[in-house]
């Protein structure tokens, strides 16, 4: 029965594959989906490479745990959901066959369900370490704890195969789904299942990254008060004046090079923790509405699909800018294979001791 249920689910395909956008929109939306593509696979393979082989992540151990599991969620998805809308935008018409378009449709929820989890565990780590920093995390628990991640993303593919749901082309955006999201007497188990495993770990989420935030800004504060009455206390020394000068200015960089140091993995995962908070909420506004069995508006079922996508981008980027480790091996990577500059550099990075030793510094 299952073997002749998945037959029928690989053939069933609408007739019509071509897309219903406007060709400025077909543009934009190819070119987009593209780029995500091309810079979402090279800079997630980075940070697995990079964190596996190089320690080049500045964060503990189960951090960087998480933040691998992360990008292996991000590179799935970009292979079974971005590059697909990327090529059918390019063509104009879906022509991956009716095979991909089963595995799109049913595979494609694991790694996105996973992205969330693994999200909140993240957030709910750097709350716990803030809170009860005496308090440490194995990496077996770790461990455990990512392997349930996507034990969970395979929710929804049961549930398709449990109510036999058919793999449908949706021309309005470009993408290939399950139709028993659309089905009456799948909608109860669906809604339990999407809202146990994206809508609630997006709340929860948003309300721990409120927390940590408010954590960081008022660190930031008491710190910001230690620099000015430290440099007020070297001012009154009565030492001579170059001297005072120099020391007041040692003691503020010393204080804002600690204070960096102290923030840089909090401020981290604040700004991962944003950047997938604005990439979701279309998406679980549009799940909540979608579940309540009313019409949901084309514009935000492109909005939705499409800002999911933005997320599997800018956690390598975000990486760059927040961690100072991961930057200098990304600039020493790019510097590196740039055709002006590479003799230089090669000299540098092809000795594993010193690029090791340089990114461990």
């Amino acid at each position: 029965n299952t073997r002749k249920y998945l037959s029928t689910m690989v053939s069933s395909t609408p007739e019509e594959n071509t897309l219903l956008l406007s060709l400025p929109l077909t543009i934009f939306l190819a070119a987009y989906t593209l780029s995500i593509t091309i810079f979402g696979l090279l800079g997630n393979s980075v940070v697995v490479y990079s964190s596996l082989r190089y320690n080049s992540i500045q964060l503990d151990a189960v951090s960087v745990r998480f933040v691998q599991n992360l990008a292996v969620a991000d590179l799935l998805y970009i292979i079974f959901n971005v590059l697909p809308s990327a090529i059918t935008y390019i063509a104009g018409q879906y022509v991956l066959g009716k095979a991909y378009c089963f595995i799109n449709a049913v595979v494609s929820f694991i790694p996105g369900s996973v992205n969330t989890l693994t999200i909140f565990l993240l957030t709910s780590y750097r709350l716990l370490i803030v809170m009860y920093p005496h308090r440490v995390m194995t990496l077996r628990r770790a461990h455990v704890l990512i392997v349930s991640t996507w034990v969970a993303g395979l929710a929804p593919v049961m549930v398709a195969v449990a109510y036999e749901g058919e793999s449908v082309f949706v021309r309005t955006y470009a993408a290939c789904v399950s139709d028993v999201y659309e089905r009456k007497d799948a909608r109860v188990v669906v809604g339990l299942c999407l809202g146990a495993i994206i809508v609630l770990p997006v709340i929860a989420t948003t309300a721990i990254n409120a927390v940590l935030c408010g954590i960081s800004l008022t660190l930031r504060k008491k710190l910001d008060k230690k620099v000015k009455k430290s440099s007020h206390v070297i001012q009154n020394t009565g030492t001579v004046g170059g001297l005072e000068r120099t020391a007041t200015n040692q003691s503020c960089v010393s204080t804002k090079s600690t204070r960096g140091s102290k923030n840089n993995p909090l401020t981290t995962v604040c700004l991962l923790s944003g950047c997938f908070l604005i990439s979701w909420i279309p998406f679980v506004i549009y799940v909540t509405w979608k579940t309540k069995d009313a019409g949901v508006p084309p514009e935000l079922e492109l909005v939705a699909f499409h800002a999911i996508q933005l997320n599997s981008v800018c956690n390598p980027i975000l990486y760059t800018m927040t961690n100072k480790r991961f930057g200098k091996y990304v600039r020493q990577l790019v510097w590196r294979y740039l055709p002006c500059k590479g003799d230089r550099v090669n000299s540098h990075v092809t000795q594993p001791g010193r690029f090791s030793h340089s990114l461990s510094g």
